[in-house]
């Protein structure tokens, strides 16, 4: 990005790219951190980006681990409660309520232009 200033985590659209600069240190904690197969995002597709001026935004994704509390152990816990995942949400399993872990990471970023040949120096393994 413009003279290699700012560094965070980048959605890549088809006219331009939104830098995550607020909330990416987050967001890249939780993904090296967690195995994708033990967490969903759960954001609107496309993602919902409200904007503040001409070129910052402001967002929120929601992390949901897909274990239930009752079968994580307490340092998985501990872990968890360290990425922020302070939240749970029930779902009715078998008639039983079943509680699990979420996050929500708040985050803001700014708008580039789109390069003709942009250098990704990391992708992420599997795409959301």
């Amino acid at each position: 990005v413009e003279n290699d200033q700012e560094q965070g985590f980048v959605f890549v659209g088809k006219d331009y790219n939104y830098l995550m600069t607020d909330g990416s240190s987050n967001l890249l904690n939780i993904i090296k951190s967690i195995p994708a197969e033990q967490r969903n995002l759960k954001t609107p597709s496309p993602l919902v980006l409200e904007m503040d001026d001409s070129t910052h935004f402001h967002g929120e994704i929601t992390i949901r681990y897909n274990i239930p509390t009752y079968q994580i152990d307490e340092k998985q816990k501990e872990l968890l409660n360290t990425l922020g995942f302070k939240n749970q949400f029930m779902a009715m399993e078998n008639q039983k309520q079943v509680f699990y872990p979420f996050t929500i990471i708040r985050f803001k970023g700014k708008i580039y232009q789109k390069a003709d040949n942009q250098k990704i120096q990391q992708q992420l393994p599997t795409p959301y």
